[in-house]
């Protein structure tokens, strides 16, 4: 449990670093890197993402099958398991390089009507620097896994935290001396494998592992690749969801509008890292559960306080996110905050049910979730062609606005209900009780700027978003939250004044 609280804590440490780093981070490399170079970066990363899709769902299926042998006291199982995966992902890794240098020799016949000469030859290079860096990473991410999997969060999201500063502290300065995407690509990646380098390490040296490569029962492997297939879905599902607009947009509108596109993501992306830092430890507790009652619990005691944080996230993005884009990174970006907007309204709901994931996972019920965020993002996909060519981006936002909102919100709450049996009316009884405070603190806020004309400063938008906290929080503690998280947040601030 310690680990547990330690892991979430330090998962939302390395977020608002994170976070916070890019709020700076990102204008300064637009303004060094100019739109078609950081688009042309957003756009390589975006095509090679989906190369890690070639993962089939193992580093998933690694941590659950770890924690569930290992909770089962069937440790010696351990170490056939992990030659396993290893050897498995060695013959990923030669499929990646393939698959990456097929994508190298036809870049000119995807992006010649949309790319200079110049810009093509630089995606060439960033896309094979980017494949490179997936080939070595996947043996070396299996000990990542097992680190998550014996839950040693503290040592976990503590390198990760490292890794995030690392990052900006080099590039600046390689910024100033001219250097762009290229260089930015090659740091990534340096520091990506010392990352699971270390991770791999830590595994010999504190976990005491071992590792033997020797045939499993097919029995066994069925199993694990039945799991896998289902992760793997999912993992294709992500990357047409949210890699697919900046190919599309690469290839029918260019560069500048991957760029627009691509920071509308970003937010996309803060937002659901608050999310995903709670239930990404509970998978392994997940694992260990039968109970129907607790995991109700645990469904709707994580829901409460992800809406709590979700909802504010939404709140000062609906209220001060334009201000804050056109402050941030200009003019030229503005359209990026009626894409997110589009985006986050919709995403907000299945973010706060980001513990069903674990649970499914935990059951090893993704089968129907994965089939159906598959033809969800297939349909999103789809529609978006059309709405790019007159819309632009933001027509490719409508496209994943209308296919969450169907798909993972109205159709798997039902599934969430009907077959996996988790108390879906009590957990939405739960947050109806506690939105009305907040749709009134935002109607108030809302209301207020209608009424008086605020020059667009970086002081005058600290000082809204200050006040709005802090009416936020009173709100919330006095009127949303229940006896128990208010006692829980009274004992967290009675134990730091006692230290």
């Amino acid at each position: 449990m310690n680990q547990r609280r330690s892991g979430i804590f330090l998962s939302y440490l390395s977020i608002l670093l994170t976070n916070l780093i890019g709020l700076v981070y990102t204008p300064f490399l637009l303004k060094m890197m100019g739109p078609s170079e950081y688009g042309l970066y957003a756009l390589a990363a975006s095509i090679v993402a989906y190369l890690s899709v070639i993962d089939f769902g193992l580093g998933n299926a690694t941590t659950r099958y770890t924690a569930l042998y290992h909770s089962k006291g069937e440790s010696d199982k351990l170490p056939s398991l992990w030659g396993m995966m290893i050897s498995f992902y060695g013959i990923i890794s030669l499929i990646s390089f393939t698959a990456g240098i097929v994508l190298v020799a036809n870049t000119d016949v995807i992006f010649s009507g949309s790319m200079t000469p110049e810009e093509l030859s630089k995606m060439r290079i960033l896309i094979f620097l980017m494949t490179i860096n997936v080939t070595f990473s996947f043996p070396l991410s299996v000990f990542e896994s097992i680190v998550v999997a014996f839950e040693r969060f503290k040592f976990q999201r503590g390198l990760q935290i490292v890794r995030t500063l690392l990052q900006p502290l080099i590039m600046i300065p390689l910024l100033f001396m001219g250097y762009k995407s290229v260089a930015l690509v090659i740091l990534i990646s340096v520091l990506n494998l010392l990352y699971l380098i270390v991770n791999f390490w830590y595994c010999f040296s504190k976990l005491k592992i071992k590792i033997q490569f020797k045939v499993h029962e097919s029995s066994i492997i069925r199993e694990i690749f039945q799991y896998s297939f289902w992760v793997f879905l999912i993992m294709v599902v992500d990357r047409l969801y949210w890699s697919s607009g900046q190919i599309i947009l690469g290839r029918f509108v260019g560069t500048a509008a991957v760029a627009v596109f691509a920071v509308a993501i970003q937010f996309k992306n803060y937002m659901s890292s608050f999310s995903t830092a709670i239930s990404g430890v509970f998978l392994p507790k997940m694992t260990s559960i039968d109970s129907k009652d607790e995991i109700d619990s645990y469904f709707i005691k994580i829901g409460r306080v992800q809406f709590v944080i979700i909802s504010f996230i939404l709140s000062i993005f609906i209220l001060f996110g334009k201000m804050f884009i056109v402050l941030w990174a200009g003019m030229d970006y503005v359209e990026s905050y009626r894409i997110a907007l589009i985006i986050l309204i919709p995403l907000s709901v299945p973010l706060i049910q980001t513990l069903g994931m674990s649970i499914l996972q935990a059951k090893n019920r993704l089968k129907f979730r994965s089939v159906l965020y598959l033809f969800m993002a297939l349909l999103s996909v789809i529609m978006s062609i059309p709405l790019v060519r007159h819309h632009g981006g933001f027509g490719y936002a409508i496209s994943i606005a209308f296919s969450l909102t169907l798909g993972n919100i109205f159709i798997m709450n039902y599934y969430y209900y009907k077959k996996i049996h988790i108390d879906i009316p009590g957990f939405w009884n739960n947050i109806f009780k506690m939105s009305p405070p907040i749709l009134l603190i935002n109607f108030f806020t809302f209301s207020l700027q209608r009424l008086f004309t605020l020059t667009t400063s970086w002081f005058f938008l600290l000082v809204q978003i200050v006040v709005f906290t802090f009416l936020f929080i009173v709100v919330v503690y006095k009127w949303s939250l229940n006896k128990y998280e208010k006692d829980l947040i009274s004992s967290v601030i009675s134990r730091f004044k006692s230290e």
